[in-house]
Formats: structure tokens, sequence, C-alpha cells
């Protein structure tokens, strides 16, 4: 979280994390592309993508959901590339993640995938001194419209980690939006709280990451 005391403004940053092809540029164009029908939210997506559609760097979108305690917001959207090969640039944009969404694809056929980025996730964390739970965490099952797709509990306990969870479909923008509200409001509650606590203890424009 970044506080700007002299432009009254708060930046976050939202990191969608998963396996390549989960759907976590999915749930950002759905996002982007629906920001500008939602009253008082501006959003815009910029993404860098190889020719195959996969995102090679990231994917990210800007938006803006009005204020706290006269500060405005921005909340910023990023994807991390899936693919293993490009694990460097996803522990740049992992790096200052105020809060991570981890997009699991429910095929059963991709249970080894989801769970080798959950381990890559951790350590990653590990490697940047983050603490995972000191982290807003959601767990988005996404492709529950696919045939074949594993049960609730077998996905969440493949991870091991007691993390909340949405079920989606992000190509039908089901569960999107709730994944990214439940991210917003966890946010929302730490600035408030860091706003209040301010009363006693001034905020200092200097980020987290």
């Amino acid at each position: 979280m970044l506080v700007n005391v002299k432009a009254k403004t708060i930046s976050f940053k939202i990191v969608y994390y998963g396996a390549a092809m989960s759907g976590k540029t999915t749930n950002v164009r759905y996002i982007a592309d629906r920001a500008q029908s939602i009253k008082n939210v501006t959003g815009e997506m910029i993404s860098l993508a190889t020719r195959g559609e996969r995102t090679l760097f990231f994917d990210t979108v800007q938006l803006n959901f009005g204020e706290i305690g006269g500060y405005k917001t921005q909340f910023n959207v990023y994807t991390t590339p899936g693919q293993m090969s490009y694990i460097t640039k996803r522990r740049l944009v992992l790096q200052g993640a105020d809060a991570i969404v981890f997009v699991m694809d429910s095929q059963t056929t991709r249970q080894r995938d989801n769970l080798q980025s959950w381990y890559s996730l951790e350590r990653q964390l590990f490697e940047l001194k983050r603490d995972r739970r000191d982290i807003p965490l959601i767990a988005q099952l996404n492709k529950r419209d696919m045939p074949y797709v594993a049960s609730v509990e077998q996905l969440m306990k493949s991870i091991r980690a007691d993390v909340p969870h949405i079920e989606a479909a992000a190509e039908t923008g089901a569960g999107v939006f709730p994944t990214l509200k439940w991210a917003v409001d966890q946010l929302v509650d730490m600035a408030q709280t860091r706003l209040t606590s301010s009363v006693s203890q001034p905020l200092e424009a200097t980020p987290n990451h």
C-alpha cells in the first residue's frame, strides 16, 4: 500500500497468480471491459502477450473506486506470466503485492500445474521476505463450467492451505467480480485501520514495495 499524504491518494497492488492458461488474463480482461460501465469506476487494460495469446510479461488494469477517509484510491491489478520459464518476471510482478488472487484451473488434467504454481508462489514470497499469512490471499477455482473438473474439496486439499476460495468461470464472468471484491474489501479494511492509527502516528508517503 502506497499512501501519498500530499496528493491524498492511496494505491494498492493486487496480483493474479497461477499456472499458464489458468484464466488470469481472462479475469483481468473481463474486469477491464466492464469497468467503464460501473459508476465512478475507470479502468484500462495494458497487455503484453505472445503470439499464442499467453501472457509474456504481465497484464494490468487500474481501477478507481472512490475515496477512503478523504484519500482517492487506485487499485492496480496485475497478472503474472504462468510459464515456469518466466519465474524471474513473475517475482518482479509479485514484488510489493498487497493482495493475491491464486487462480486454479479446475480441470482434473491441470492439478499438477496448479500445485507447481502454488509451490512457486510460496517460494517466491519466501525469497521476497514476505509472510503469506500477512497478505490477503484468496484461491479462485476457475473453469468450473468445464467438463471433468476436480471437486472443490480436492482442489483446496491439494495446496494444503487454509485460505478462502471462490468458484468461477472467468470466460462467462462468473465469480470474477466477487473475487475482486473480496480482495478490495480486505485492502479497504487495511487502509481504514492505517488511517485511523494515523491520528496518533502520521502517515508516511512511503510504499511497502
